[in-house]
């Protein structure tokens, strides 16, 4: 838990973008820019594709055994995580008054394992699940934000596809 908060609060303190415009900067030039409404409709979108299908469960006794293996090696060992990041991948950071956008120029290593603090009490968590594609859902009701991490298996691989942490 304070391993997570840690890592909550360093995505909060890096967040200098205001609300109404994100850009995306390497080097003092533009490579994207977007409107934070639309990075959140996205977001909403995809999180209903994860829920469209899937079995929605308050324990993690229940996940496929190749996802655990897979989750624990991608928390692990950074290499093995960027390999399986789809950078096309739809992720921000929220705070009350600013967003970041996640990119693979900004990707710092999650070595978070939501698995660990599953059963703390004063958490609401859940996992959406089938054979192709898995939510896990944090509230931390102490902080107030939500962590959501959306994974897809795409030829025969596990991939993280959606992030996004709000704590507004």
């Amino acid at each position: 838990m304070r391993q997570l908060f840690f890592i909550l609060l360093s995505f909060g303190i890096l967040s200098c973008n205001s609300r109404n415009s994100i850009a995306i900067k390497e080097n003092g030039s533009n490579i994207g820019e977007t409107e934070e409404g639309d990075i959140w409709t996205k977001i909403d979108k995809k999180k209903v594709w994860f829920l469209e299908g899937t079995r929605t469960i308050n324990t993690i006794d229940l996940i496929p055994r190749d996802f655990n293996d897979f989750y624990s090696k991608f928390v692990s060992d950074s290499t093995f995580q960027k390999e399986h990041i789809e950078f096309s991948i739809l992720g921000a950071i929220g705070e009350c008054d600013s967003t970041i956008i996640l990119s693979d120029m900004n990707w710092e290593y999650l070595h978070y394992d939501f698995r660990s603090g599953f059963y703390n009490p004063l958490d609401s968590n859940t996992v959406s699940y089938n054979t192709s594609k898995i939510l896990i859902e944090n509230y931390r009701k102490e902080i107030g934000l939500i962590f959501q991490m959306g994974f897809e298996r795409k030829n025969g691989s596990w991939f993280l596809t959606l992030i996004t942490i709000d704590n507004c």
